[in-house]
């Protein structure tokens, strides 16, 4: 019996309607307002614009408000191991951008795990590209 597996998500991070998804997401997640993460206009840059975005606003929760980082990591659904083994790890790479890409994997995760088991098939096209 083989194992079931999403396609792979580094495939998505040029993929513009893909990575609006992934922006919506983060937005509905992290309870704020609609465009106030801005995507880049460079398709080469789309996800590491996004992540830059997502760094931002976590580097601010670490220094003004940890309780609602807490929160939106559960929220999020990043474990809690996943977020201190990527911390341990990444000794050379501050804590923000550790975090963030955390996130960013979980949330790239959620919209492809949606599209694939969309019973619209306009949707699984999505991944197609």
């Amino acid at each position: 019996m083989s194992s079931f597996q999403l396609p792979v998500s580094e495939k998505y991070h040029q993929n513009i309607v893909v990575l609006q998804l992934v922006k919506k997401q983060i937005e509905k997640d992290f309870g704020i307002e609609e465009d106030e993460i801005k995507l880049s206009e460079n398709k080469a840059l789309l996800y590491q614009g996004l992540c830059s975005e997502v760094e931002r606003i976590i580097l601010y929760l670490i220094n003004k408000n940890t309780q609602r980082l807490m929160n939106l990591l559960y929220r999020v659904d990043v474990p809690e191991a996943v977020i201190k083994g990527a911390l341990i790890i990444a000794e050379d790479e501050s804590a923000e951008k550790t975090i963030s890409q955390a996130i960013m994997k979980r949330e790239l995760m959620k919209v492809i795990t949606r599209l694939y088991f969309s019973a619209d098939p306009n949707q699984k096209l999505l991944l197609k590209i």
